[in-house]
């Protein structure tokens, strides 16, 4: 039990620095240097900007797996995603090969949905209430 929590609370320090990355860094840095891009044409250009401003998390990997001539970017989105999905794949099999943690967070899980029905119940009674 304590060796999961170890490996989890691991997993959860690696899996929140690179998580900010993706989410705050790497947009700017695809968005800069989309910006100074000289690979694609003007309209080429145009769109790609534009898809970075519109989806900026979601085309900035593609933009940097595919269309940047950094090599530096690329690199970047490579190991951040194959970190990601390390994480992921570990922290889900610590959670499933370990029986005593996985009832845990299932009566966890079990519990938050009761007090989220007692509330809810509650808030009803509140709007009946005519103050």
């Amino acid at each position: 039990m304590t060796t999961a929590l170890l490996v989890l609370s691991g997993c959860a320090l690696l899996l929140v620095p690179t998580l900010l990355f993706l989410l705050v860094v790497h947009p700017i840095w695809a968005f800069i240097e989309a910006c100074g891009s000289t690979l694609v044409g003007r309209g080429g250009k145009i769109v790609w900007l534009l898809m970075l401003l519109l989806f900026a998390i979601v085309a900035s990997i593609p933009y940097a797996l595919f269309v940047s001539a950094s090599a530096a970017l690329r690199q970047v989105t490579i190991v951040s995603l194959a970190l990601v999905a390390i994480i992921a794949g570990v922290s889900y099999g610590v959670v499933q090969y370990n029986p005593h943690l996985k009832s845990q967070v299932m009566a966890k899980v079990s519990e938050a949905k009761s007090m989220y029905s007692q509330v809810k119940d509650l808030s009803e009674v509140a709007k009946q209430l005519k103050w």
